[in-house]
């Protein structure tokens, strides 16, 4: 563990020998960013871990660990920060952390997946970002509809609605943000069984939608047709709070 003193805020940096081998055999190299299996990452923040601290965790799927029943990359968290400051500065800082410990510059991240906070922009300005795709996590939006107003019922409807729902064979059906063209995303929301409510609150917020989260976007951020979530970096800071509760 490092410590930093910036701007009068103090920052602690965990990234073992182990968690920067696999941040570093995760990312793509620049030449080669169309490999959908690496370069894929998750960020999140908790505030509520340890009192007048906040921890960030950065994610990796590992190129080499994957899950022995589905076969899918294993999440590893490959970074922790504890700041005692939340904002634009201490993501930059993160970012420029990383930048130091990847040393390869040739390296690359192609995704990066975290709520819809503005802060996250500056963790992006690292050089091992440069030219990532920002993804906002699907659950993250419908928190922002309940907070916005909307019933839960009003939220789910307007949910299924942009993303579409899994069937009996596990194919994805429907849903606006599943086409492929802006126009056919609006004909698909014109037609959808929404409130007006919930149908205003999704145009108004549309174009950063498929900006975000539309298939050609999670395509490019190496996702494939999957709706993204921040869930499993997010049970990383679970399981910390979990353990530090214990003791």
């Amino acid at each position: 563990m490092c410590e930093r003193t910036w701007h009068g805020s103090e920052h602690y940096f965990l990234s073992s020998n182990c968690m920067k081998e696999i941040l570093r055999s995760s990312l793509v190299r620049h030449s080669d960013n169309s490999d959908s299996d690496h370069g894929i990452a998750q960020l999140d923040v908790t505030f509520s871990l340890a009192q007048g601290y906040y921890v960030s965790v950065f994610g990796m799927e590992s190129r080499d660990i994957r899950y022995r029943c589905s076969g899918k990359h294993v999440l590893a968290p490959v970074a922790i920060m504890v700041s005692t400051h939340h904002n634009g500065r201490a993501m930059r800082y993160f970012g420029e952390f990383l930048d130091e410990v990847i040393d390869d510059k040739s390296l690359r991240l192609r995704s990066l997946t975290c709520d819809g906070e503005s802060s996250f922009n500056q963790f992006l300005k690292a050089e091992f970002c440069s030219g990532a795709k920002r993804i906002d996590c699907s659950l993250h939006i419908k928190k922002n509809m309940l907070q916005g107003g909307l019933t839960r019922k009003e939220a789910a409807q307007a949910m299924q609605a942009l993303f579409g729902s899994i069937d009996e064979y596990g194919l994805l059906c429907g849903g606006a943000l599943n086409k492929s063209g802006e126009e056919d995303i609006r004909k698909s929301l014109d037609d959808a069984t929404i409130t007006d409510k919930a149908f205003d609150w999704v145009m108004e917020r549309l174009p950063r939608l498929i900006c975000r989260l539309g298939m050609s976007a999670r395509i490019d951020a190496g996702l494939g047709i999957s709706i993204p979530t921040s869930n499993r970096i997010e049970n990383v800071n679970s399981q910390l709070k979990s353990f530090r509760e214990r003791r």
